[in-house]
């Protein structure tokens, strides 16, 4: 509702926009919240926690913090998961030259890596993709070809061979068994018959995908494609999506297509509502580069951080791309004192949850979350909410007691 053109204008009437202009645009959000609408609401812990492209957003938010602090406000930390990181600056190259959103989950490069190292290392990890496959890889392509997209035609063709091998998956969590070709007859013999409620949900679903059109881009992209092969979800559900979590529905753009939600929202009747990826559908330029800077900033701040990582996400940001991140960052820029990589549990005992690394006595902290994809909280809730409990509370998390 940024324009004249008001709530049924066109991703476009808004104008554009850019990292660094949503920085600002939620610091002006933030400061009508706490100096005009809620000030008795300044004293609490405040943190700011955003997963996805939330790892661009999160820091940036910080930093317009730090800069520029709310009198008053007990700003605490930050907390980001499965996040982007941005590309290191080089002079003549725009700010997001290492990435291509558009790319995830379809093994070209860019996507959210560089080249195709880290999508190699993950999936011959889990058994993926044959081991004759990957010793042929290694032998034809060094580590550092593999970490850009300029590939070689035997190394692309290597690359391309994988993809064939590797065959469908989720790209948001690789142990999601929710999206594979099974027939609908074949789908309606194995679970009960579908009750009334399935069918008005399942026509209420068609009108809401017209809805969300910008579908069609990016990561949705991605999954839009692979909703070719996945089975029609069933009110009690049908299946896993990997460790233990039921089948996800379309429950949000359901819930967001509701009258009563909208009105909730305040948002005008006539409103147009767009679900616009990676910057899709409306003029919107990337140009936060790595921000790595923003952490160091937070820390000498005295400011806690988490970050967090599912290491089953396949789509280029699971715990080893974020970890060779910031562990030699954490270690050797900033010089912290750390507590090597450890088991937690999420009863104290050898329930797992996943592991942690811990600097400066928590104040900052990398956790892997065991069996959890791109959205933790989802996969993985109760080892996520013991992490989230146990930062909050400056508690270490649970140790795994050794049998």
């Amino acid at each position: 509702f940024c324009t004249e053109y008001g709530p049924s204008g066109k991703g476009p009437s808004c104008g554009p926009w850019k990292d660094t202009v949503v920085f600002q645009a939620n610091y002006r959000a933030y400061k009508t919240f706490f100096d005009e609408l809620y000030p008795e609401l300044k004293p609490n812990g405040f943190y700011i926690a955003g997963e996805s492209y939330g790892g661009i957003y999160v820091p940036g938010f910080a930093n317009a913090l730090l800069d520029d602090p709310i009198p008053g406000l007990n700003f605490k930390g930050i907390l980001v998961g499965d996040g982007l990181t941005g590309c290191k600056p080089v002079p003549g190259k725009p700010a997001d030259w290492c990435i291509d959103l558009d790319n995830v989950g379809i093994f070209k490069y860019p996507n959210t890596n560089e080249g195709p190292w880290y999508d190699i290392e993950f999936f011959h990890g889990h058994s993926q993709f044959s081991e004759d496959l990957y010793r042929r890889i290694r032998y034809h392509c060094s580590e550092a070809e593999l970490r850009t997209s300029q590939l070689s035609p035997i190394c692309t063709s290597l690359v391309e061979e994988m993809e064939e091998e590797i065959g469908g998956f989720f790209v948001y969590n690789l142990e999601n068994t929710c999206n594979y070709d099974i027939p609908s007859h074949a789908s309606e013999s194995l679970f009960d018959s579908r009750s009334d409620f399935d069918q008005e949900r399942s026509e209420k679903k068609s009108k809401v995908d017209k809805i969300f059109s910008g579908d069609s881009y990016g990561m949705n992209h991605a999954l839009r494609a692979r909703r070719s092969l996945r089975i029609t979800v069933k009110q009690r559900g049908s299946g896993t999506s990997g460790g233990g979590a039921p089948c996800p529905g379309n429950v949000m753009n359901e819930y967001l297509s509701l009258n009563t939600t909208l009105d909730a929202l305040g948002v005008p009747d006539d409103m147009n509502f767009l679900n616009l990826d990676n910057g899709h559908g409306f003029d919107y330029t990337s140009d936060q580069t790595r921000v790595t800077y923003i952490y160091k900033k937070l820390i000498e701040a005295g400011k806690k951080v988490l970050i967090y990582e599912g290491d089953t996400d396949a789509c280029g940001l699971q715990t080893p791309v974020i970890e060779d991140i910031f562990v030699p960052y954490f270690d050797n820029e900033l010089k912290l004192k750390k507590e090597k990589w450890r088991p937690f549990t999420v009863d104290g005992k050898k329930g797992m949850g996943g592991y942690v690394i811990n600097w400066a006595q928590g104040q900052v902290q990398f956790v892997s979350i065991r069996a959890a994809g791109h959205l933790v909280p989802i996969n993985r809730p109760i080892a996520a909410s013991v992490m989230l409990n146990s930062f909050l509370r400056d508690e270490e998390l649970p140790r795994y007691s050794t049998p």
